[in-house]
């Protein structure tokens, strides 16, 4: 997992050591995480095929 910033507002979660349904459970397991306990001043979670942004 990897941590790249996105702009001046958001970050980008990228799981690019992992490929097909592994990258795809981590993306689903964090976005669900950040959905249940969202912490404060994020805005929006965009899921992909094997990164997540945070907004």
């Amino acid at each position: 997992m990897t941590l790249k910033p996105l702009g001046d507002s958001a970050w980008l979660v990228e799981f690019s050591g992992e490929t097909g349904a592994a990258a795809l459970a981590k993306v689903t397991g964090l976005v669900a995480a950040l959905e249940k306990n969202r912490p404060e001043g994020v805005l929006d979670v965009v899921p992909s095929f094997a990164a997540v942004a945070v907004h």
